[in-house]
């Protein structure tokens, strides 16, 4: 699955400009005149939606549209389904026919998953998933750092998670994401070192992993990152830090800091 090439122009001015609302409503524009008006419709009302979310009926509105859509808006994002939507079953069976020699095979669809509206943000979807493996993600990040606004890595029963944060800390796509998640379950140092010293971190602004196996090295590493510098949420959950390492991080970070 890939973008309309048709659509590659208008897409790659809102990835190149990801904050503002004229590219995502010039797409609008141009989808009216092209017989989509639907898809407009919720671009322009999602952006409303977006600086006015207690606005009356308006969440609804796009609710209605996404559900009635979302197969086909969905078919013309890059790679396969389980980029962009939880699976259904939070942990689908690993069996030996899901592999190609080493290599994982990406047998998810749109029955596999469970499409969200709280995933897309001002009319295009924002979050990217790695289920258990990173292959997907890493065979098609060229096409979603050109084509799609995203600004949040979720990871759901990763694999090996250290890893993936350690591949993750070398790649020049980091700098697209702004929300990193990593729940439940525990990083090593290396990867949290990783993660802190990788210059592409730089947009990070809400970063919640469980930090169970870090020590007070890897505690550190994030106060003195020179990377982290907009960070504005930190969580670094269950962990064992001394009152040293957490007096360095909330000094760094303040009350949006949680260890």
């Amino acid at each position: 699955m890939s973008p309309p090439p048709a659509h590659e122009p208008f897409l790659r001015a809102i990835c190149e400009a990801p904050d503002d609302d004229a590219p995502r409503l010039v797409f609008a524009d141009w989808l009216d005149e092209q017989g989509d008006p639907d898809r407009a419709e919720f671009i322009r009302l999602h952006i409303r939606l977006a600086r006015e979310p207690d606005a009356p009926g308006l969440a609804q509105r796009c609710e209605e549209l996404f559900r009635q859509h979302w197969a086909r808006w969905g078919d013309e994002l890059p790679g396969p389904p389980g980029l962009w939507a939880e699976y259904r079953d939070p942990q689908p069976p690993v069996l030996p026919l899901l592999f190609d020699g080493d290599q994982p095979a990406q047998l998810d669809t749109w029955a596999d998953c469970r499409p969200s509206l709280g995933n897309w943000h001002r009319g295009f979807s924002a979050t990217v998933y790695i289920h258990e493996f990173i292959d997907p993600l890493l065979s098609w990040t060229h096409w979603i750092a050109e084509f799609v606004p995203v600004w949040r890595l979720r990871m759901v029963n990763v694999h090996d998670p250290n890893a993936v944060v350690l591949c993750i800390s070398r790649l020049p796509f980091l700098k697209k994401i702004r929300d990193l998640i990593l729940p439940s379950v525990g990083l090593t140092d290396d990867a949290a070192l990783a993660l802190a010293s990788s210059p592409y971190a730089t947009g990070l602004r809400y970063v919640s992993l469980v930090a169970e196996r870090m020590t007070d090295r890897a505690g550190r590493a994030f106060a003195e990152s020179p990377h982290l510098g907009g960070l504005e949420m930190l969580h670094l959950l269950h962990n064992e830090f001394n009152g040293a390492t957490k007096a360095l991080l909330r000094a760094r970070f303040g009350f949006g800091v949680h260890c």
